[in-house]
């Protein structure tokens, strides 16, 4: 799939029509809610949203989401490896969870 310790940052002006690419999502202040979205071509089938700390080196996963018929194909993990590449030595911790069985499953 993709190497998402590898992926150069890719804004959203710069993803081409073909391809697998990760497309970062910069927030808008510091320490704001970032996001990493999965492309395929030109649409968006997963993305993952963040915040990092980097007085106290903790990052917080705020949201994950991959379009129902693109699960269980290794998207997610994709995306968690990507914020987690974009945050080296970081605590990371989560919102809670909720009670959705995929999203608890995940």
């Amino acid at each position: 799939m993709i190497d998402p310790a590898a992926a150069p940052d890719v804004t959203e002006e710069q993803a081409d029509e073909y391809g697998l690419r990760l497309v970062l999502m910069r927030p808008v202040t510091a320490a704001g809610i970032g996001a990493i979205q999965l492309h395929l071509r030109r649409t968006i089938f997963g993305e993952i949203r963040f915040s990092l700390c980097g007085i106290d080196r903790r990052a917080i996963l705020v949201h994950i989401e991959v379009e129902k018929k693109h699960r269980r194909r290794g998207a997610g993990r994709v995306l968690v490896a990507a914020a987690a590449a974009r945050a080296p030595r970081y605590d990371w911790t989560t919102l809670p969870i909720g009670q959705d069985p995929m999203t608890v499953a995940f």
